[in-house]
């Protein structure tokens, strides 16, 4: 149900949504910036003779992408209240900023997901989370070569 996924060597993230699924999360500098929106398509595997659209995202060092199913931010607590996109990502913006290593955040997320469920999680709840670590085109960014003629 996640987004089918390839990294460029030109630090683009492209992607296809591969079912109704909800949009990946674009992390930058350590805020929530934008939801990746793409047209979702059909299944993998079901050879349908729909099209398909590659989305594109260019990605800066330090850049995160969070993939998520609805039942991560679906979760609801015993009052109804869902977990939400605003608590994912409030969740990890928060953690990053307090210096955690990003597998710990992980870690806690899930388990802040399933006490969310009181214990009970009533649907799947999957996170998956990329880090760019890689060059950036913004040429400003990149370290210059003093013995370039």
């Amino acid at each position: 149900m996640t987004p089918s996924t390839t990294w460029s060597p030109a630090t683009r993230y492209t992607w296809r949504s591969t079912t109704p699924c909800p949009a990946p999360v674009l992390i930058r500098g350590g805020r929530w910036i934008t939801t990746l929106r793409c047209p979702p398509s059909h299944p993998l595997g079901t050879e349908l003779d729909v099209p398909a659209t590659l989305c594109r995202e260019q990605l800066e060092p330090g850049d995160r992408v969070v993939l998520h199913t609805d039942g991560v931010t679906e979760a609801r607590d015993r009052c109804g209240h869902e977990f939400g996109l605003d608590g994912l990502t409030d969740f990890i913006v928060r953690h990053h900023a307090d210096g955690l290593p990003f597998a710990g955040t992980m870690r806690r997320l899930m388990h802040a997901i399933v006490d969310h469920h009181a214990g009970q999680p009533a649907d799947d709840a999957t996170v998956l989370c990329l880090e760019w670590l890689g060059p950036s085109w913004n040429t400003q960014l990149r370290p210059q070569n003093i013995d370039q003629e």
